[in-house]
């Protein structure tokens, strides 16, 4: 007798209405068996090519999602995965209706999806359990998801509980087992895509960190009688702004620092000066906030400065004459800029709307833009890596994206 096969699917989005334009971000998918058993998994995050929505909610930033694929390059290994099953999802009206509208978008239309929504089975017979959200049940079962909000995680312990159910209520014969029927098409017959999960995200996250490190090594380790190293620290002022050091970046340091005949001892001694200047500006209060701090590090991991004993350079810095910081006012005054996102940032205990923000900024001398032109110098994002209207238009145009944090200490703000 042919096993009867569940595709256990949740998914996280940028919000609750595919026909206001939200997608799908991260698809999680567990097959079972009747018995609980686990045929194979499939999880990925996707590129919405529009931004995120709520970190806060489901964990996900743009800079996670850039590098994924999107929802029409995985369609292949979704319906190789679902086909010949039945789907199960906690509100499956909400999982379904996406994947229904990411297929459409992809010409592809599924005709029927035989589904069992465990929602509504905790609904008809979990009624001793107030909040019926996945959450809840879990701890009703006792089962364990130590990472709710992660596709794959909540697909998982979705699985336990539809199985949970049916051995409890013996539901196996009031459950759609209906299969899933999908005929050839040119997406099953194309190879496993390149997926990417949260664990290799931050692997590969970490790799595009090293970048620089490969700038170092390759510079000559001889001192070399050419002592101008300013250019450099120029460049490497003005990439870092957004705290991340792209490959190009990274080829366009290595050029600069050949030029100037800088040799890796120098171009360490320029990282840990630009580091003791962002401490410096942290310090103009005499105080360093858990955001400075946090800015710091991200500093410190992009120059491949984890050696360094901060807390020792925090003293020496504060032995110096703050007095004497150059904020580089001259650079700012008379520079345009633009905000795209819900800025998070505060400063004298109030958060940093966008009203507050403009008005900081032209305080500072700066001329405020409501849109992206190729006249701008800077563009704010709560998200450096956001797919909003104004970011792609700031890639196209090669115009420096800052997050808030960047831009607040450019201006010497003592930001919380």
């Amino acid at each position: 007798m042919e096993k009867r096969l569940f595709s256990v699917i949740d998914v996280e989005t940028t919000g609750f209405s595919p026909k206001r334009g939200d997608r799908i971000i991260e698809i999680g998918i567990t097959k079972i068996d009747l018995e609980g058993n686990k045929i194979e998994t499939f999880d990925t995050l996707i590129n919405p090519n529009r931004d995120v929505g709520s970190t806060s909610i489901h964990g996900i930033t743009a800079g996670m999602v850039k590098n994924a694929p999107f929802f029409n390059d995985i369609i292949g290994d979704l319906l190789k995965v679902i086909n010949g099953t039945t789907m199960v999802a906690h509100n499956a009206l909400f999982d379904i209706g996406f994947i229904r509208s990411e297929l459409e978008r992809g010409q592809l239309d599924i005709k029927e999806i035989p589904y069992n929504c465990t929602l509504c089975m905790a609904r008809n017979y979990l009624s001793e359990i107030p909040s019926k959200k996945l959450e809840f049940i879990c701890n009703y079962f006792n089962i364990e998801n130590e990472k709710a909000h992660s596709a794959i995680s909540d697909s998982i312990a979705t699985a336990e509980i539809f199985i949970r159910m049916l051995k409890k209520y013996n539901l196996y014969n009031k459950i759609c087992t209906n299969k899933i029927n999908i005929e050839n098409n040119e997406y099953t017959k194309i190879n496993k895509s390149k997926i990417l999960t949260r664990e290799n995200c931050n692997l590969t996250r970490e790799k595009e960190n090293n970048y620089l490190r490969t700038v170092i090594e390759k510079l000559p380790t001889i001192q070399s009688e050419n002592e101008n190293e300013f250019a450099y620290a120029e460049k490497l002022d003005e990439i870092l702004l957004d705290r991340i050091i792209t490959k190009d970046e990274a080829e366009d340091l290595l050029e600069i620092a050949m030029e100037c005949g800088v040799t890796r001892k120098q171009a360490r001694e320029i990282h840990k000066e630009y580091l003791r200047n962002i401490i410096k500006i942290a310090l103009i209060d005499s105080a360093i906030t858990e955001n400075e701090l946090v800015d710091i590090n991200k500093v410190i991991d992009v120059l491949n400065l984890g050696d360094v004993n901060l807390q020792k350079e925090i003293d020496l810095v504060r032995k110096e004459d703050n007095r004497k910081l150059n904020l580089r006012m001259d650079k700012i005054i008379g520079k345009s800029v633009c905000f795209t996102g819900e800025l998070k940032c505060r400063y004298k205990n109030e958060i940093i709307t966008r009203e507050r923000a403009i008005k900081i900024a032209k305080d500072q001398g700066m001329i405020v833009m409501n849109s992206v032109t190729k006249k701008l110098d800077y563009l704010v994002a709560a998200d450096v890596n956001s797919f909003s209207g104004k970011t792609k238009k700031a890639r196209e145009y090669g115009i420096k994206i800052l997050d808030e944090n960047a831009f607040w200490n450019m201006l010497g703000l003592q930001i919380e």
